[in-house]
């Protein structure tokens, strides 16, 4: 009877039946041990375990001293018997004691298939060590700080931890990113429960700053971890005031995670940015977050309104969607004195539901650039304005970008209520523009839709146009209702077109609709009270019959 086990170094521990088999077992390397059943005969009562001695010189005594056949008398190299065993069973029993011991695995061979590499058990247990190594407890009251503080200390990059609830005090564990924690077990940390490996089942909730300190530390907890499908990751901001910016989600499964403030009271949730040298409060790129709700943003470098710390170049966003992202953001979102409040663009996809609000931007409250997608019904742009550069549009579509904002509301602006320039398209039906610049604006073979939909859009009180296309723009204002506007109604220049059927004109200070320079009025609108009267010329033609 021979049989094998593998050890250290991919060799094996030979089992041998008898000690004139070792005699003739020639395959030896010092310090290599060997297992002998018997002296005669297999369990014959004198069998032992056996360990070569390269430099032993030791006569052969036929039980303590073995010497190979292979090795000349007076040559080194010894059979020493390390342990004597009555019996088979004896040397079973010595064989598991010493596979129990403190070095016990580093006895036993391991092999992932016959492609790989031979290592101990002791070696492929050194991939993940448990926490319970380092005398972690898991009951939920032990206090285990220092079993985690001695395994990242000792350098273990993957620590298992095993089912149980784990009482630490120390919250930067969950941050530190040197040592990484897996398997089932959770934090127990100022009377919250957080997972501490994958975040594989249900709704786990980061308190900040209770146990992080602001969103990004959340953030790079989760970077560690993977959250399964149906699970997610809500990142609790608290009420308080806080100094957050630049929070930069780059998880892979960011879709599950949500930022979420006060969505009763956001105001309760002040989140001041500095903005200075383009800086932002959230910017996404290459990647999603799930949603963003219930905070009040609010930048520093404002002045005034339409006055701004040009030196500090403040022209970031509170919210940006880069190259392929996207985000939600909810209802209960307050946005104030950021350069720019929303923005889309390279691709970013913004969808914003109702009830935002976006303040005193400098250049755009909501802007969508160069395919960029924004979908903000039933939102609202205010005071958004840098005079000194002629700046300030509400909402804004730009260089092949895109905004749906039905029955959302633009007032105050510097510029434009609802632009589109560039190519660009924009869907504002039943929205409402006043005291702009402009109540409607579309140019350079942008496209405009603001007829009136379940709510009648409506134009008035603007400081010069109540709707005007230009260089190729287009507008359609069909059933719209525009007064009261300081200059023209609606206006049509430079190659332009403006659909007005069933469109309302009454009450502006210049014409009720005017087209200049080849640009097109279609019919069917109702043109009264205006001071001017109605004007085509240079190539303008009103009243035109014209097909969407």
């Amino acid at each position: 009877m021979t049989c094998n086990q593998t050890i250290q170094s991919g060799s094996n521990i030979p089992v041998l039946n008898t000690v004139q088999a070792l005699r003739t077992f020639n395959n030896y390397q010092d310090e290599m041990t060997v297992i002998v059943l018997g002296n005669l005969s297999y369990s014959d009562g004198n069998g032992g375990i056996y360990t070569f001695d390269s430099t032993s010189t030791l006569a052969d005594d036929g039980i303590n001293t073995i010497q190979p056949t292979s090795i000349a008398s007076g040559t080194p190299g010894r059979y020493i018997l390390t342990n004597l065993n009555s019996t088979a069973d004896g040397l079973v029993t010595a064989l598991k004691a010493q596979y129990a011991s403190a070095s016990g695995a580093s006895l036993i061979g391991y092999q992932y298939d016959s492609s790989t590499k031979v290592r101990t058990v002791q070696n492929r247990l050194t991939d993940s060590v448990s926490v319970k190594d380092f005398g972690a407890v898991g009951d939920g009251v032990t206090d285990d700080t220092m079993a985690f503080n001695n395994a990242v200390n000792a350098g273990i990059k993957n620590l298992e931890v095993p089912q149980g609830t784990y009482s630490i005090t120390n919250q930067f564990l969950l941050m530190q990113s040197d040592c990484l924690f897996h398997g089932p077990g959770n934090f127990l940390i100022h009377s919250y429960t957080i997972p501490c490996g994958d975040i594989l089942i249900g709704q786990v909730t980061l308190p900040v700053p209770q146990i992080f300190p602001e969103p990004n530390s959340a953030l790079g907890y989760l970077n560690n971890r993977k959250i399964g499908d149906g699970s997610t990751a809500i990142i609790k901001i608290s009420d308080g005031t806080y100094e957050f910016s630049n929070i930069v989600p780059t998880h892979p499964d960011g879709n599950k995670i949500n930022i979420i403030g006060n969505i009763t009271n956001p105001s309760n949730v002040v989140c001041k940015v500095n903005q200075t040298n383009f800086g932002s409060f959230l910017s996404l790129w290459h990647t999603k977050l799930g949603r963003i709700d219930g905070l009040n943003i609010i930048g520093q470098q404002w002045i005034s309104k339409g006055v701004w710390d040009t030196a500090a170049s403040p022209y970031g966003c509170a919210i940006l969607a880069g190259v392929g992202s996207s985000i939600t953001i909810g209802g209960h979102m307050i946005i104030d004195k950021c350069y720019y409040g929303v923005r889309a663009e390279n691709g970013g996809q913004v969808y914003i539901e109702p009830g935002t609000s976006v303040s005193n931007a400098g250049d755009v409250g909501y802007h969508a650039w160069n395919g960029g997608n924004i979908f903000c019904n039933t939102t609202s742009a205010t005071d958004c304005a840098h005079t000194s550069e002629g700046l300030g549009d509400g909402y804004l579509a730009e260089t092949g970008g895109h905004i749906a904002c039905e029955a959302s509301t633009a007032t105050g602006n510097g510029l434009a209520g609802f632009a589109s320039y560039s190519g660009s398209s924009m869907w504002a039906m039943g929205c409402h523009s006043s005291g702009n610049t402009y109540g409607f604006l579309s140019s350079n073979g942008a496209h405009l839709i603001a007829v009136s939909s379940n709510t009648v859009t409506t134009t008035s009180n603007n400081n010069t146009y109540g709707m005007v296309a230009k260089i190729n723009g287009s507008i359609e204002a069909g059933n719209s209702q525009v007064t009261n506007n300081i200059f023209d109604g609606l206006s049509a220049n430079g190659c332009s077109t403006i659909w007005a059927d069933g469109a309302t004109i009454t009450g502006n200070g210049g014409a009720g609709v005017i087209a200049r320079n080849n640009g097109i009025i279609g019919s069917g609108y109702t043109s009264s009270n205006n001071k001017v009267p109605d004007t085509a010329n240079s190539g303008g033609i009103i009243n035109a019959n014209l097909d969407i």
